[in-house]
């Protein structure tokens, strides 16, 4: 890195310090400008993107929170018409075509108060079965909190 000093000329005692700031360094000035804007959108917009998604995981998590099934993995992606939501679903209570109707409204309702922009959802689940197996056939155990618990990990 090169310093360089400039030389005092007479017209830098004539004119005001600020003015001659802003007259040497205006394209810097409106580079930093334009920069520092670009990165302020894109800040808000990924953020904003990030509190959709959560918010998105946890009307999926509520909604199966009490039929012994867990989300594991969401991919969000965007159609022409859609914002398709794909979600993994783990445990012993099949899905239907009703929960994902219900999960949708749910959804819809958060996006309508404060995501009102964003593209209609629509859900696809995928649906993994979890088995219980025992050493003992003849015990029958259902998953109870304690096995949603491990199936998150």
């Amino acid at each position: 890195m090169v310093i360089s000093f400039r030389r005092l000329v007479d017209d830098d005692y004539k004119s005001s310090t600020y003015l001659t700031f802003l007259r040497r360094n205006a394209v810097t000035l409106l580079l930093l400008g334009g920069l520092g804007t670009y990165l302020t959108i894109n800040l808000q917009t990924n953020a904003k993107q990030q509190v959709f998604e959560s918010s998105v995981k946890e009307a999926i998590n509520s909604y199966f929170i009490d039929k012994g099934n867990v989300l594991t993995n969401t991919q969000f992606d965007t159609s022409e018409e859609n914002k398709v939501v794909r979600a993994v679903i783990r445990g012993e209570t099949t899905p239907t075509s009703y929960d994902v109707r219900q999960i949708e409204t749910v959804i819809a309702q958060d996006m309508a108060e404060n995501f009102p922009e964003y593209l209609p959802i629509k859900l696809q689940l995928r649906y993994l079965p979890v088995q219980v197996i025992e050493s003992n056939p003849l015990s029958q155990d259902k998953l109870d909190e304690t096995d949603a618990a491990i199936l998150t990990n």
